[in-house]
């Protein structure tokens, strides 16, 4: 069964969603899918509320035929998230999976 409720983290400035690796490949989808402006965490991606979270919510509507559901988190100051590695691959680096 895929996953239904999505953590979304957001600061002052803006927001992500972290789904994980595992529901990325359920729905054929790769990192490299989505832009920089998102970040890699441990097994998972933070996707970026403007336009990279919109494709994933695409797709897993397509896939699921439901719409994923979000618990809110929200964080004063600076998100640790934007310490993260950004969403940035080479093409060499698309065939090892580590981000640049």
């Amino acid at each position: 069964m895929m996953q239904e409720v999505f953590d979304v983290y957001s600061d002052a400035g803006h927001g992500w969603c972290k789904v994980p690796a595992k529901v990325l490949d359920a729905l054929d989808m790769r990192p490299w899918d989505f832009s920089g402006y998102s970040y890699v965490g441990p097994d998972c991606l933070y996707l970026e509320e403007d336009c990279d979270l919109g494709r994933f919510m695409a797709r897993y509507v397509k896939v699921t035929g439901n719409h994923p559901r979000w618990r809110e988190h929200h964080c004063e100051g600076r998100s640790r998230i934007r310490s993260m590695p950004s969403n940035v691959w080479s093409e060499e680096e698309k065939q090892g999976l580590t981000p640049a």
